[in-house]
């Protein structure tokens, strides 16, 4: 689970607008995060672009139009692509490396079932037919 969670926060990136009714009007957004112009932050759930240069939203559990100042700052959440791509070849390579761990942990370097007989080109004598009664 943790993981899953890992993987969701470096898959997207939080960053500011320029634009932000421009942004909101075109990319349909579901949630903006506004700072005014005293450091102020909070959440628009659902925004939408109202009257001039207004933003109307969910601000908590209330439905509220919120005027944009040049001052304020809109920020947004967008996919991170780099960094999901670098993600997906950890995981790659991270899987490749345990699956060459487990598989080469299932061969031992000496096979007690077949010794091989120095006498013999490629012939496999069990530990019975040394004479160990194995």
């Amino acid at each position: 689970m943790a993981g899953l969670m890992l993987a969701s926060a470096a898959c997207h990136r939080v960053v500011a607008v320029q634009q932000p009714l421009a942004y909101i009007a075109a990319n349909n957004p579901k949630v903006i995060w506004v700072t005014t112009h005293d450091g102020t932050e909070f959440a628009v759930r659902r925004p939408q672009v109202a009257q001039g240069d207004s933003v109307a939203g969910y601000v908590g559990s209330d439905y509220r139009t919120v005027p944009l100042a040049p001052s304020q700052q809109v920020r947004v959440r967008q996919n991170a692509q780099a960094r999901t791509l670098v993600l997906i070849g950890a995981g790659l390579m991270m899987t490749a490396g345990i699956v060459y761990f487990v598989s080469g942990q299932k061969s031992t370097p000496f096979n007690f079932a077949c010794i091989e007989d120095p006498d013999d080109s490629g012939g496999c004598m069990t530990s019975a037919s040394r004479g160990y009664g194995w």
